[in-house]
């Protein structure tokens, strides 16, 4: 998860740090970065969004082959989480992908490029449609 925050009460990174160092002895994981003028907004980007979803056993070269996939066909990835859920016993691997499709090219199409991967790979892969909000 992303967390962008401002404050006027702090004016450096390292007052920030001290404010969030009390998260990090609960193991949650804090890394602060300065965000340069402009960085906050999200450039308008054509298309369709969509979020191609991956599940299955983990192995090797799952994120590789898939962004590989989307990479060729000029589909960009705008954000990507991936995860080990389940029990030690039977874990799966879920990736989540929200991407960008070119105009022209349909979730349905996007589906049938990701026949064959499904299959290469032993994953599920399902494609669908996103609707974007801003809060």
């Amino acid at each position: 998860m992303i967390l962008i925050i401002s404050n006027p009460e702090y004016s450096s990174k390292e007052q920030f740090s001290a404010k969030f160092a009390p998260l990090e002895e609960t193991n949650l994981s804090v890394y602060i970065r300065t965000l340069k003028p402009g960085g906050e907004k999200r450039p308008e980007l054509d298309g369709e969004l969509c979020m191609i979803s991956v599940y299955g056993s983990d192995k090797p070269g799952i994120v590789y082959q898939v962004a590989k996939e989307l990479g060729d066909r000029q589909i960009n990835i705008t954000d990507l989480n991936t995860k080990l859920i389940g029990d030690d016993e039977r874990p799966v691997y879920v990736m989540m992908i929200e991407a960008m499709l070119p105009e022209g090219i349909e979730i349905e199409t996007v589906e049938s490029w990701m026949v064959e991967l499904k299959q290469k790979l032993q994953v599920d892969i399902s494609v669908r449609s996103l609707i974007a909000m801003e809060l």
